[in-house]
């Protein structure tokens, strides 16, 4: 037995109970009209008719926290207020079998208008814009095509059983699907190639067995007697076993190392614990309702989660005793978010329920205008005014499928205005986008992945125009096969089995990169070769059996191997860092607080502290929190910002100072730096159209700091003050997102390592956002700022 009814002797419904006796759901009834239900302990609603009869209405809705709905009925309408009084009509033509709803009236007085064909199927839908995306019917009245705004077309060809046999889209994007006797897909073969399933399991005809890709890589599955899988087997013959209980609950994942992570279930069903291959275990506790309240880890970790009527979240307790606090406005939207330091983040609301301001603890407030059709097309930083003075606002256009068509940025007082405009493909993909200081064009091959990029950047100052090109061949599978970066010769990508990375290799380079995976595909060993060099350089790395890094070895020609180990403790937080055989990087200790923010390492004999407060802020010297969340002071240097939070001013204590200036969209524009002595060093950044659309790697001027972490291309020009009446001279450089380690196809999401000289021994991004991390966050690898 699955759940348990209880019924009125009138018949109706009182209880639905689980199989072990527990009320999930109460209702109360009168002449048996539903007035109210209820999750014990959680959310009521109660109802209000017109007559206690089968043919009443409901006319009123309240819930618990105040939600409340009256409907008022009209021949052609229904119209419905709620608690803050906002009224929405629902229009209706017709009668009986053939009323249909044709217009939506929202609470802002946009409409949305459904059309039908003669047979009362919906044929468009019109925008509050009137922008019609049409639907296009067969005589039993499927749908065969979608026509966008735009024009853009998507057909679909069905069998005799209405299944789809042919999908066709815009540039010349087709699929065939083929299907057995029993509805089962088969085959489908498009753009990349054909891709096959395999049903062999007579007892389970409709789980498939074998998935063979377009570039010919089996992947197989077994399943047990309930239809649930058991064993997955990939490309290259690694399995990954499932088991059960009794119930379906799975019980064990057991990957291809035979690590095993095993899982405990309540009698409803719901996880109560976790133990991970390296035996730590975590227990998970739940209310009534099901919602995770609490979890425990090892060496005493505990947080805990609580919850409203509604099951809002309204307060975490973290594991050091810090709470965050939510609340929620009458119309159940959050309003107010505390974090444990005091620092608080307000939001209100428009009538559709979109956000339309926040304001930070800062006093940092943004505000947000749409369109009748929910479009955002006004940004307004107001605390932050531009070079008139007035509060900066972003404006946005969009095209008539509703996709971005340019974004115009106001002048600040260190950039110009500027408009970015985007270009998009009928099928929805980027095909560019362009700026006062350049357009970036991109290529895509027959199936619609990536296949090129063209940037052309417009003179700068007394620099001549340039620009650079990228192009990229895939497998069957969408991996990369071939890449050219500008100039440079041709990289090939060497991948197995269903994508993964097996090398690469530069021949017109005569450089040769191999990598050795494990069982989990995971890279083993690194080994570098040159023409000229007899002895690879060969990089090894180790992993727990929670994934983490666990060694590093590197040795070349010539050099003794250098080797580092890394000890975590019982939560998974890198503890002891330690140079092994050869090795010559110092022994470093970490320690954090109970919630996992590290407050401590020791570098052999010289210790390092970094007191944070409840949020996680660094603090300096006495100080107990910084409510407001922005550093103004840490290790004797003094940080200033602007109304949007961006960092505008750094002075050490030995007087050098660093000034920041900022374009409309908060990214860096100028940086100026003064010594003590009063010489100045001058950069300027400007950015292409991409803005967070395209990841790259910047590369650092050696002359003053690098960028911050925005992401977009930005040409960096710095001038050298003239020392001895030397002639002075400037540089410009292509920067890009500075963590950035690989290469990401925006239309298949896929990443691919890239080879980076020098290894950087596992070290994050050491550059850090003047507006987010002014004082420099210590890195858990050196543990330095």
């Amino acid at each position: 037995m699955l759940v348990n009814y209880t019924y009125s002797p009138e018949g109706d419904l009182l209880a639905v109970r689980h199989r072990h006796g527990e009320v999930v759901r109460e209702f109360e009834w009168q002449e048996h009209m539903l007035t109210a239900h209820r999750v014990p302990g959680g959310m009521e609603a109660r109802y209000t008719w017109d007559r206690l009869a089968p043919e009443g209405r409901v006319i009123a809705q309240e819930e618990t926290g105040g939600q409340a709905r009256t409907y008022a009925y009209h021949p052609d309408h229904t119209q419905v207020t709620d608690s803050l009084g906002r009224e929405e009509r629902y229009h209706f033509t017709g009668t009986g079998p053939g009323q249909r709803w044709t217009a939506h009236t929202r609470a802002d007085g946009s409409v949305i208008q459904y059309r039908y064909d003669e047979a009362g199927q919906r044929i468009s839908t019109v925008d509050p814009l009137g922008r019609e995306t049409v639907l296009e019917r067969d005589e039993d009245g499927q749908v065969i095509a979608q026509v966008a705004p735009d024009g853009a077309r998507w057909a679909i060809t069905r069998d005799a059983l209405g299944q789809p046999t042919v999908l066709a889209g815009p540039e010349n994007l087709s699929w065939q699907l083929e299907r057995d006797e029993r509805g089962n897909l088969t085959r489908v073969t498009g753009p990349e190639g054909t891709t096959t399933f395999t049903y062999d399991n007579e007892r389970l005809p409709d789980r498939p067995t074998a998935v063979t890709d377009a570039g010919g890589s089996a992947h197989r599955m077994e399943w047990n007697a309930l239809g649930q899988l058991a064993t997955e087997i990939d490309c290259s013959e690694q399995r990954t076993v499932y088991e059960y209980d009794c119930h379906g609950h799975l019980l064990a994942v057991t990957n291809a190392l035979g690590e095993t992570t095993r899982y405990t279930h309540d009698e409803m069903g719901r996880r109560t614990a976790t133990q991970l291959p390296d035996n730590s275990r975590w227990q998970h506790h739940h209310d009534l309702q099901g919602r995770l309240v609490e979890q425990e880890g090892p060496r005493g970790y505990r947080q805990q989660f609580h919850f409203d009527a509604h099951g809002r979240p309204v307060l975490r307790i973290d594991a050091d005793g810090g709470r965050e606090h939510y609340a929620y406005d009458t119309a159940g939207r959050l309003s107010e978010l505390t974090l444990a330091n005091g620092a608080a983040y307000r939001f209100a609301y428009d009538e559709m329920d979109r956000l339309a301001s926040e304001t930070g603890p800062d006093g940092r407030e943004q505000r947000y205008a749409y369109d009748v059709a929910g479009q955002l097309v006004e940004r307004t930083e107001v605390s932050r005014p531009g070079s008139d003075g007035q509060a900066l606002t972003i404006r946005y256009d969009y095209d008539a499928s509703g996709r971005l068509a340019a974004r115009h940025l106001p002048a600040t007082e260190h950039a110009e205005a500027g408009t970015e405009r985007y270009q998009w493909r009928a099928d929805g993909q980027l095909r560019g986008a362009s700026n006062a200081h350049g357009e970036v064009r991109l290529a895509y091959d027959s199936a619609g992945r990536l296949a090129g990029e063209n940037q052309k950047h417009h003179a700068l100052d007394d620099d001549a125009a340039w620009q650079w090109q990228h192009q990229q061949r895939h497998t069957a599978t969408g991996a990369h096969l071939a890449s050219r970066f500008g100039e440079l010769p041709e990289l090939a990508w060497h991948t197995y089995g269903s994508g993964h990375l097996h090398g690469l290799s530069a021949p017109g380079l005569g450089l040769e990169l191999a990598l050795e995976p494990d069982a989990l595909h995971r890279e083993t060993q690194r080994r570098l070769t040159s023409v000229g060099q007899p002895q690879p350089l060969i990089l090894e790395r180790g992993y727990t059996e929670l994934g983490q890094l666990d060694r590093l070895s590197l040795r070349g020609p010539g050099s003794v191997q250098d080797e580092q180990h890394y000890r975590y403790d019982a939560l998974g937080r890198l503890s002891f860092r330690s140079a092994g055989q050869g090795g010559t990087s110092p022994i470093i200790a970490y320690t954090y607080d109970p919630a996992g923010r590290l407050i401590a390492s020791q570098h052999g004999d010289s210790a390092h502290r970094y007191p944070v407060d409840a949020a996680g802020n660094r603090l300096e010297g006495t100080a107990t929190a910084q409510s407001d969340n922005r550093i103004t002071q840490l290790n004797g240097a003094r940080y200033r910002h602007d109304g949007a939070g961006n960092l505008i001013e750094r002075e050490q204590q030995n007087g050098d100072r660093l000034s920041l200036g900022y374009d409309a969209a908060n990214r860096l524009v100028r940086l100026t730096r003064t010594s003590p002595q009063g010489t100045t060093q001058e950069a300027s950044y400007r950015y292409d159209a991409w803005a967070a659309a395209s990841p790259r790697r910047y590369v650092t001027p050696t002359a003053l700091p690098p960028p911050p972490t925005t992401a977009g291309t930005a040409t960096v020009s710095f001038t050298k003050p003239r020392m001895n009446n030397a002639p002075p001279w400037s540089m410009s450089r292509a920067v890009s997102s500075p963590c950035s380690e690989s290469i990401k196809p925006a239309t298949t999401g896929q990443s691919r390592s890239a080879p980076t000289s020098p290894t950087l021994w596992a070290r994050p991004c050491s550059w850090s956002h003047p507006r987010a991390r002014p004082y420099g966050r210590p890195s858990p690898t050196t543990g330095r700022q």
